[in-house]
């Protein structure tokens, strides 16, 4: 997956809403208060990634994803799901 991509969130287990650093690094608008909870079904909100990088301690890929109105979270990618737009 690459920046820009269209992804699903298909399981919220793989969300990290406390990861405060990995905010900053990634450029998240509020990187202290950051969304952590998904108020609509997961799976029929499409994001937009918008910054990736690979975990240090565990070498999985994160990924930065935006909704359409702004609530940001930050995701493995064992928790995406690519869509066809």
């Amino acid at each position: 997956m690459k920046i820009g991509d269209i992804v699903t969130i298909k399981d919220t287990g793989y969300l990290y809403s406390t990861y405060y650093d990995m905010f900053k690094k990634l450029g998240f608008k509020n990187p202290t208060s950051p969304h952590n909870k998904l108020y609509e079904e997961k799976s029929k909100v499409k994001y937009t990634i918008f910054s990736k990088i690979k975990h240090t301690d565990e070498g999985t890929m994160l990924y930065a994803v935006i909704d359409k109105i702004g609530n940001q979270y930050l995701v493995s990618k064992a928790g995406l799901s690519r869509c066809s737009v």
